[in-house]
């Protein structure tokens, strides 16, 4: 649920925003809300389960949002089909504070177990900046018909979501690289490319 009052300017004539610099002051509440909708903002994402709970407080301007509260996910999970792997349970915090950053901390398994701790900063919450710390512990990064591997080590993960920036150190526990397929894929061609 959402309630309180946010500023918008409804006018029928054609305006250059409808946002309005004046405060707002909004209660959201989720109560097992269904994953997959809280986390459909990342498209990568497939086959999402699990439950979103919490309360925030959001006041500031529609411009310059202030949100303050905790998130909860339990019993996550979902499927990342271009690396072949699924997630499971997945569960973690995001608290939100009023200088628009989100303060993460998520566990998550798939074989081995990974961790995400760190900040999102949430401006523009179009294109987040990421200043994240990922410990993986014999975690399936991979599992696809040409290549499967499991990892080890810590990672830093900053930059913006739009184009990330990844350092570290990584320890390839196992790893089987499938040449057949590998070929085969090489094989393959658009016949629809004007260039051919």
């Amino acid at each position: 649920s959402v309630v309180g009052p946010v500023p918008i300017d409804l006018s029928l004539s054609e305006v250059r925003s409808r946002q309005i610099t004046q405060p707002m002051d909004l209660v959201v509440v989720a109560d097992s809300l269904d994953a997959a909708v809280a986390l459909a903002y990342f498209g990568t994402l497939e086959d999402v389960v699990g439950t979103v709970s919490g309360e925030v407080l959001v006041r500031g301007t529609s411009e310059a949002p202030e949100p303050d509260g905790v998130m909860t996910l339990s019993t996550g999970g979902w499927s990342i089909e271009v690396l072949g792997v699924r997630h499971s349970d997945v569960d973690g915090t995001v608290t939100l504070n009023p200088d628009r950053t989100a303060e993460v901390d998520l566990s998550l398994n798939a074989t081995g177990r990974a961790e995400v701790t760190g900040i999102v900063i949430l401006d523009p919450i179009s294109d987040p900046g990421l200043d994240l710390q990922l410990t993986l512990e014999g975690f399936q990064s991979v599992q696809r018909r040409d290549i499967e591997s499991r990892v080890s080590g810590e990672l830093t993960l900053g930059g913006r979501y739009s184009r990330p920036f990844v350092q570290g150190n990584l320890i390839v526990d196992e790893a089987a690289i499938f040449v057949d397929e590998f070929v085969r894929n090489a094989e393959i061609m658009d016949l629809s490319n004007p260039s051919l």
